[in-house]
C-alpha cells in the first residue's frame, strides 16, 4: 500500500477555530506516545490544524463516525485516553436566522468541561498552560 503524505496546516495563533465535529490531540501527548507530531500525521495518513500544541481534525458529521474510528484504530492502540490525551467536541451554533447571539460565545464547549490540558470557547479551543 502506498501511503498519501498529508499536509497539515500550521497556525501561529493559539486559539484554533474548530468547526463541525472536531477530534482534538494533545501534541504532547503525541509526543510522549508516537514521536515527532509530522511524523505521526504520515504515519495514519491524518489531516488536520495545528499550533504546536494541539492538533484539530473535523469532519462535517455528527456523530463523528471517521473521528470515532481514529480513535478506535490508532489512538487506543498507542494508549491514549479521552480527555487526558484526546477529546472529541463539536462545533456550537452561535447566531440565530435573525443574527442574533445564540449561546453566547463565552460559553465553554461542553464536551471540553474537565479537561486539564484544554481551554474553550462555543467555536475555539486552545491549549491550557498548567
Amino acid at each position: 500500500m502506498i501511503k498519501t503524505k498529508r499536509i497539515l496546516e500550521f497556525t501561529d495563533t493559539e486559539k484554533i477555530n474548530i468547526s463541525f465535529s472536531c477530534l482534538i490531540i494533545n501534541v504532547e501527548s503525541v509526543n510522549k506516545k508516537f514521536g515527532l507530531l509530522d511524523d505521526f500525521v504520515n504515519e495514519y495518513e491524518l489531516w488536520g490544524e495545528t499550533n504546536g500544541k494541539i492538533l484539530c481534525l473535523s469532519e462535517m458529521r455528527q456523530p463523528a463516525g471517521e473521528l470515532y474510528e481514529l480513535v478506535d484504530r490508532i489512538l487506543y492502540p498507542l494508549g491514549f485516553k479521552n480527555k487526558t490525551d484526546y477529546v472529541i467536541a463539536y462545533e456550537r451554533m452561535t447566531r440565530g436566522s435573525d443574527k442574533t447571539e445564540n449561546p453566547p460565545v463565552e460559553i465553554e464547549i461542553p464536551e471540553c468541561k474537565d479537561v486539564k490540558w484544554l481551554e474553550s470557547y462555543i467555536n475555539e479551543v486552545w491549549f491550557k498552560n498548567p
